[in-house]
């Protein structure tokens, strides 16, 4: 069954001023050929690209994907097919160039997921300082002396930084996605329950998680020290400041905690984005969420249930498993212990996804100052090679004044369209061949049936990411900007979450996301912390309303409405 592929005039609605040479790295718009091909939308960045962040998006997804496909770690395809609608992405599997190179390239990850469980802790910790040095390294550099010329040399190096980061996060993740991906497929094999494993891969501590226990224990202290009214307000840093004592000693321990958390954002991929510590109002804003909770500090407790359902489950399912098959599944689970990519996902994110955007945006604003740009942020409606033309001097600034101008109000258009995007396009496959990218983007049976048409009638179904039951009302949330208005016990309706939307697990009963699977970033905020999760719904955004009342069963992938809102 085919949808109906995008219109013309959607199609062809350019970036103004874009030319064949704005986009190089395999980013392009759709074109005829596109139509035979799938499209899933890229939810991950809910308001668009801009220039400039086009260009480090092709580096990211196109050019470093296609770099660790050829060198055989991505076994079924070339990477990712990226395509813009607009000034946002859909994604797709890019077909290998050559066929032939298959079976190499399955004997090279194989050869990799064998030793992995041996290797991978030793080789992440390397490759950490390695990585946490270069992070370091551009945090100290000051632009703010350069002249023009050195630059346009520094925003080319930002640019190779950004590539190399990327390069770095798929020659990781793949392997380990293998590996996991492996491991469903081996419980399958053995009877174990998706839910099961879920338990099974639940109740690991992250940096993630430390970060979100990070704000809930600043929570519980502004509680203790009776600071709470002084959070409110723009001037809030200043009457802490002022006020000394209790509040000066808090206001030092979130200093703090901004100096070693302050990296996340958030978009992950996106370098207009403010990190934290350059918008100390966002982890703000989520303790001031917190302290209107009757228990700011249940995340702890959450996740320490995670750990002992882990404990049943896997004495659960040992027990009905013969001896035989009880040493191979210990073997597996030890492996997928030593390689664990759930920790991993949330580890490399603020060193990788992150902080490789951290060069882009220091050379950026430092080139915006130097170019004479009454405002910064308009550096990134500038292409990255219409900016290294200004700072050769090979073009001038207001020979771009008014480009900038109009493509403010080019993306400004497009702000409150994204919702009205298909989300897909394109054949809908009966299955996907690559298992990686079908884990990742929760293309499963179930979901691409939901997307003919040809799902069962009852309850709303799903991909199982954590087991169990919850009863709510619903919250439809779209955009990070609604975040603070989830109320405790509610479910949370998604398409899917960020790394900056974690802070709200701890106060929901449930999630549901319309996107991800097994392995996207909700599936593992959920498994963390024992949350009942459901993945790969399809619409559940639009089936539900904020307001009703609904009933999970997590474990069976089921939701149902038992009240309209």
């Amino acid at each position: 069954m085919t949808t109906t592929f995008i219109e013309p005039a959607l199609a062809n609605d350019l970036i103004p001023g874009e030319t064949a040479d704005s986009l190089r790295h395999g980013l392009e718009r759709f074109g005829p050929a596109d139509a035979q091909t799938f499209w899933m939308i890229d939810y991950r960045n809910p308001t668009g690209f801009t220039a400039l962040a086009l260009t480090h998006l092709e580096l990211a997804y196109c050019g470093a994907s296609k770099i660790v496909a050829q060198e055989g770690l991505i076994a079924g395809s070339d990477g990712f097919a990226v395509r813009l609608l607009g000034p946002f992405c859909y994604t797709a599997e890019r077909p290998m160039n050559d066929a032939a190179d298959l079976p190499g390239r399955v004997q090279r990850l194989r050869e990799c997921l064998c030793s992995l469980p041996e290797t991978f802790a030793k080789d992440w910790q390397t490759k950490r300082a390695e990585i946490v040095a270069q992070n370091q390294d551009w945090q100290m550099r000051d632009f703010s002396a350069l002249s023009k010329a050195e630059l346009a040399v520094a925003l080319d190096e930002a640019l190779t930084h950004a590539l190399h980061a990327w390069t770095d996060h798929f020659r990781l993740m793949y392997p380990l996605l293998g590996l996991q991906s492996s491991f469903y497929a081996f419980a399958d094999g053995l009877g174990i329950t998706r839910a099961e494993v879920a338990d099974l891969l639940g109740g690991y501590r992250s940096t993630v998680t430390d970060c979100d226990l990070g704000l809930a224990n600043l929570a519980i202290r502004a509680r203790a020290m009776g600071i709470s009214p002084w959070l409110e307000g723009n001037d809030w840093r200043a009457r802490l400041t002022l006020q000394g004592g209790l509040a000066a000693a808090w206001l030092r321990q979130f200093d703090g905690f901004l100096d070693r958390y302050g990296w996340r954002a958030d978009v992950v991929g996106d370098p207009t984005q403010a990190s934290w510590l350059e918008d100390p109002e966002r982890p703000l804003n989520h303790i001031r969420s917190m302290l209107l909770h009757p228990a700011p500090g249940q995340k702890l407790a959450s996740l320490m249930r995670a750990i002992t359902q882990r404990e049943i489950t896997i004495t659960t399912v040992r027990a009905r498993l013969s001896t035989p098959e009880r040493s191979v599944f210990d073997r597996a689970l030890a492996d997928m212990q030593a390689a664990n990519f759930v920790w991993w996902q949330e580890d490399h994110n603020p060193l990788i996804d992150l902080a490789a955007l951290l060069p882009l945006r220091k050379v950026a604003f430092a080139a915006a100052k130097s170019l004479g740009l009454t405002d910064q942020n308009d550096i990134f409606h500038l292409f990255a090679h219409e900016v290294q033309a200004l700072l050769e001097g090979r073009s001038q600034l207001p020979d771009h004044a008014s480009l900038i101008h109009q493509r403010k109000a080019w993306h400004a258009s497009w702000q409150g369209r994204r919702l009205s995007l298909p989300r897909h396009f394109g054949p809908v496959p009966d299955r996907v061949d690559d298992a990686i990218y079908a884990e990742i983007e929760g293309l499963s049976p179930d979901y691409l049936a939901a997307l003919r048409g040809t799902s069962p009638s009852g309850p709303l179904r799903g991909t199982s990411a954590c087991g169990g039951q919850a009863q709510g009302r619903a919250r439809v949330v779209l955009s990070d900007s609604d975040l603070d208005a989830v109320q405790p016990g509610e479910i949370l309706i998604c398409e899917g979450s960020t790394p900056a939307w974690t802070p709200v697990f701890g106060r929901i009963s449930a999630c549901l996301s319309d996107q991800g699977g097994t392995l996207s970033h909700t599936a593992i905020i959920a498994r963390e912390y024992g949350l009942p999760c459901i993945v790969a719904m399809g619409n559940a955004t639009s089936h539900f309303r904020t307001g009703d009342l609904l009933r999970v069963d997590a474990s069976k992938g089921t939701a149902e409405r038992l009240e309209n809102a």
